[in-house]
C-alpha cells in the first residue's frame, strides 16, 4: 500500500485503503454474543451503490460488497481486514462507505431470516474539498429497524465520526446530543483508512494549488503557504499537474518550493543536532 519511493510524471492513482479494525457489540436480548458479519460497500449520495469498486486483493475483480469473516459469539471481535476502494476522481465528493452489521445463525433456517441490526458510514470526502484523513476512525452505529435507516438523505445528515461530533462541540460550546432521526445503538466500530491519490489532497494549501486557476489572485499565498507543508506531499500532487503544459510554470515554481521545503527541514533538524552536541 502507498506510494513508491519515486513518482514519475503520469503515474495517476486514486486508491483508499479501508482496513476494518474491531467493534464491540452489545448481545442486546441473545443469551450469547452476536455472531457479526461487517458488510462494506460505497455507495453515492442518493444511495446507489457503486458497482464493483472494493477489490478483496491483487488479482482480484471488483465487487459491490465485501463481507467479512464472522467470529463466533465474540463481543469485540478484530477483524484487521483490508481492500482497496477504487472509484472515478470525479465521483469521490458525493461518495460514502457504507457498513452494515449482521447477525449470522448457525442454523440455516434462522440465519435466512437474520436482518442487519447497525449500520455506520463515512463520507470520502470532507466538507472543505479536502479527502478523509489517514488513520483510524471511530464510527457511530445507528438501527436499521427503521425504514430511513435505508434512505441516504436521512443518515448522511447525521453525525458519522466521534470526531465530528467533538467537533461540533468546540465549534458550539455545548454537549452534542443525537436528534434521535435514527437511533443510535451500544455498539462501536473502528475502520482505518489510507489514500493515495495524485488528484485529490488531504492538506488545504495543496487543494489551493489544484485549483489555482480559481483563485489566481492568491498564488503568491498559496505557494508561500505550502512551504508548512512536507515536501514529500508536494511532489505527489506536482508529478500528475507536470502533465499539463498550461501548468508547468506553476510545476516549475513549486518544484522549486519544494527544495526550499527540504533545505528548510534539513536546516531544522541541522540546528537541532547541532544543539544537543
Amino acid at each position: 500500500m502507498g506510494f513508491p519511493e519515486i513518482i514519475l510524471p503520469g503515474n495517476v492513482r486514486n486508491d483508499i485503503y479501508v482496513t476494518l479494525l474491531q467493534g464491540e457489540f452489545d448481545r442486546g436480548k441473545k443469551k450469547t454474543p452476536k455472531n457479526v458479519e461487517v458488510i462494506l460497500s460505497v455507495h453515492d449520495d442518493e444511495g446507489n451503490p457503486m458497482q464493483k469498486a472494493i477489490f478483496p486483493g491483487a488479482g482480484y475483480d471488483g465487487i459491490t460488497e465485501y463481507k467479512s469473516v464472522i467470529y463466533y459469539q465474540v463481543k469485540q471481535p478484530c477483524w484487521n481486514e483490508t481492500v482497496k476502494v477504487t472509484i472515478p476522481i470525479e465521483d469521490v465528493c458525493r461518495c460514502h462507505l457504507r457498513v452494515m452489521f449482521r447477525h449470522r445463525s448457525s442454523q440455516d433456517s434462522r440465519d435466512k431470516s437474520e436482518k442487519p441490526f447497525g449500520m455506520a458510514y463515512v463520507k470520502l470526502m470532507r466538507g472543505d474539498g479536502t479527502t478523509l484523513k489517514d488513520g483510524r476512525h471511530e464510527l457511530f452505529v445507528y438501527k436499521v429497524d427503521v425504514k430511513k435507516a435505508d434512505d441516504a438523505k436521512v443518515y448522511l445528515s447525521l453525525p458519522a465520526t466521534l470526531a465530528e461530533v467533538e467537533q461540533i462541540q468546540r465549534q458550539t460550546m455545548k454537549p452534542f446530543h443525537h436528534s434521535g432521526v435514527i437511533p443510535v445503538t451500544k455498539d462501536s466500530f473502528q475502520i482505518a483508512t489510507l489514500t493515495c491519490s495524485t488528484k485529490l489532497t488531504q492538506n488545504v494549501d495543496l487543494l489551493g494549488l489544484l485549483n489555482w486557476r480559481s483563485n489566481s489572485q492568491d498564488l503568491d499565498q498559496i505557494l508561500q503557504r505550502l512551504m508548512e507543508v512536507e515536501g514529500g506531499e508536494i511532489v505527489k500532487v506536482i508529478s500528475c499537474m507536470c502533465l499539463n503544459k498550461n501548468s508547468l510554470l506553476l510545476c516549475w515554481m513549486a518544484f522549486v518550493l519544494t527544495f526550499s521545503c527540504f533545505v528548510t527541514s534539513f536546516s531544522r533538524t541541522l540546528s537541532m543536532l547541532c544543539s544537543t552536541s
